[in-house]
């Protein structure tokens, strides 16, 4: 299935239309690979549906410009649970809305510079929670 490419994202809609049985499941996951960057102009979606059940569906989404795959995203989709979470957090007031002084940012010269993070956002490490920043263990918990 092909879909035209001005615009029109596959979505949840486009695997109802092929498969209605699949119309009360909602995205649980998607990953993509960015295989190369698309030129400005038109470009098609490839969409296939790898595998439909009772409890998910599978389906495969390409973006493609001149013949050549530039973005894949597999997604799966399913039905939502109805029951209540199994962990809900007592409060989220715990953290402040802007870096304590004494956060750790990443920066250029940072030695926790990743991937070039701190040229696309603002990130900073909260010293209480990241005690691996002392060369400590605590609990698995983090805060950025």
């Amino acid at each position: 299935m092909v879909a035209n490419g001005r615009g029109h994202i596959p979505g949840p809609e486009t695997v109802v239309a092929a498969e209605p049985e699949s119309a009360a499941m909602s995205p649980m996951a998607a990953s993509t690979d960015f295989l190369g960057a698309p030129d400005a102009g038109q470009v098609d979606y490839e969409v296939r549906i790898r595998k439909t059940g009772r409890q998910i569906c599978l389906v495969d989404a390409d973006l493609v410009q001149d013949g050549r795959t530039l973005v894949h995203t597999a997604f799966t989709f399913g039905h939502l649970d109805d029951a209540p979470p199994v962990y809900v957090p007592e409060s989220h007031t715990d953290m402040p809305a802007e870096p304590t002084a004494d956060a750790v940012a990443y920066g250029p010269d940072s030695p926790m510079r990743i991937a070039h993070l701190s040229e696309g956002a603002s990130v900073a490490l909260d010293p209480i929670w990241a005690r691996f920043l002392d060369g400590e263990q605590g609990k698995p918990q983090l805060r950025l």
